[in-house]
């Protein structure tokens, strides 16, 4: 699923009509008939069009042409029209303070956005990203919020798939992050974003003193779209993949202060369909049906606790991106967190990624509510068992080659992990 093209909607509305330069025509074919099907006109390009608003698609890389009004404002598509990712105002020193629209992680990601930015800072952006568009009549999101402080400079249409998000970054005078839109127009994108709103606004409710969430601002829905503005947290804080005591204090602050759910251990196994996998897990299975009376605990979680996920900020811990928010056995952030760093990261042994993993789990349970919680009864290596379960189950369904790696080292940690119960 790809709905990538549907970001016009997010400029301006179905009367807009859309041009087209005749070199460009070949280049963006499949969106003339997503646009169409959209209600928009899609027509070439003449020097003598002059509407009172039109979209304008054209390739160029270093004139910029037509921008002749004061509610005309031009955007590069990058990488281009055949793959639009980021949709960004053509402006110098745009990319100073990218905010969390951007995050590259590897050695060539951050080479590759230290050499965007340097262009960008010369006005040579467009010489390595020609494809531009030109929107008179209507600004990046002005279909969505009209203005309340907050000005939008760039666009990600989101990585293709279920779940597909649009994101819009917006900035203050000072071009500094300021928020940021996030919405979807796919049932499984909608989903998404709607339990992101609903977790925020539970969470909001709590006085949270070692965790910091964003804040929600306004909702928004307009024909297919759905999504909320929420405020930037992140300021200068770096991504770090070192799980420091303020992570233990903000976890287990979320699991006090949200509460805990008891639940039948058969009636949890049954709802998240365990059986279903048995070719893969049937050493697991096997293992658990033994002990189908267990009562086992569920907490809030925030569902993808990643280095790049949350940031530490003196003795607090900044999260974002709740969309996974929901109920999970005890210690799943935690564990969740610990597996993608000693697998995806640090690359040690299953082994290691198992000890490492037990240890913290030990201290997290030593920061729970004794009053809510019994500890005598909490078995750490059951589990971190079970939530190796739910994380290998959440890769599973994500069914993706590059997941391939991931689940073997996962499964493997299984196989640590119930030897350590026997």
């Amino acid at each position: 699923m790809d709905n990538r093209a549907s970001f016009i909607e997010l400029f301006a509305d179905s009367g807009c009509p859309i041009y087209c330069d005749d070199i460009m025509s070949s280049g963006t074919y499949w969106m003339h008939d997503y646009w169409t099907s959209l209600g928009y006109k899609v027509r070439e390009w003449h020097d003598g069009n002059r509407e009172d608003k039109y979209f304008y698609c054209y390739r160029s890389r270093f004139i910029s042409k037509y921008v002749e009004a004061n509610d005309a404002f031009e955007y590069i598509v990058i990488p281009g029209f055949k793959n639009p990712r980021w949709i960004i105002l053509n402006k110098k020193n745009i990319l100073d303070q990218p905010g969390l629209i951007i995050k590259p992680t590897s050695f060539m990601s951050k080479l590759v956005w230290t050499g965007a930015k340097i262009f960008n800072k010369f006005n040579l952006f467009t010489a390595v990203f020609p494809d531009r568009l030109i929107v008179k009549g209507s600004k990046m999101g002005a279909t969505v919020f009209d203005g309340n402080g907050y000005d939008p400079n760039i666009l990600y249409t989101g990585a293709p798939g279920r779940y597909q998000k649009f994101t819009i970054q917006y900035v203050n005078e000072h071009n500094e992050p300021s928020g940021y839109f996030k919405s979807a127009n796919s049932k499984g994108g909608i989903a998404r974003i709607v339990n992101e709103f609903k977790g925020l606004e539970k969470l909001s409710k709590h006085d949270l003193k070692y965790m910091e969430i964003p804040q929600l601002l306004e909702q928004f829905e307009n024909r297919r779209f759905v999504g909320f503005l929420q405020g930037n947290i992140i300021k200068k804080e770096s991504i770090t993949v070192s799980l420091t005591e303020n992570d233990i204090l903000a976890l287990s602050e979320l699991h006090n202060q949200l509460g805990f759910q008891a639940v039948n251990l058969s009636e949890y196994l049954k709802e998240i369909n365990l059986h279903q996998y048995k070719e893969d897990l049937s050493f697991v299975i096997d293992y658990f049906n033994s002990k189908t009376e267990k009562t086992i605990f569920l907490a809030s979680s925030h569902g993808d606790y990643t280095p790049w996920n949350r940031f530490v900020s003196g003795n607090k811990v900044k999260v974002i991106d709740w969309e996974t928010f929901g109920h999970r056995p005890l210690f799943y952030d935690l564990c969740y967190f610990m597996m993608h760093k000693a697998i995806l990261i640090k690359k040690v042994s299953v082994a290691s990624a198992v000890n490492e993993s037990l240890a913290y789990l030990n201290k997290l349970l030593s920061y729970l509510d004794k009053s809510r919680i019994d500890h005598q009864f909490i078995n750490v290596e059951f589990y971190l068992l079970l939530n190796l379960i739910e994380l290998y189950l959440h890769y599973k369904k994500n069914n993706h080659k590059t997941d391939r790696f991931f689940l073997k080292q996962i499964k493997d940690s299984l196989i640590v992990t119930q030897k350590k119960l026997m």
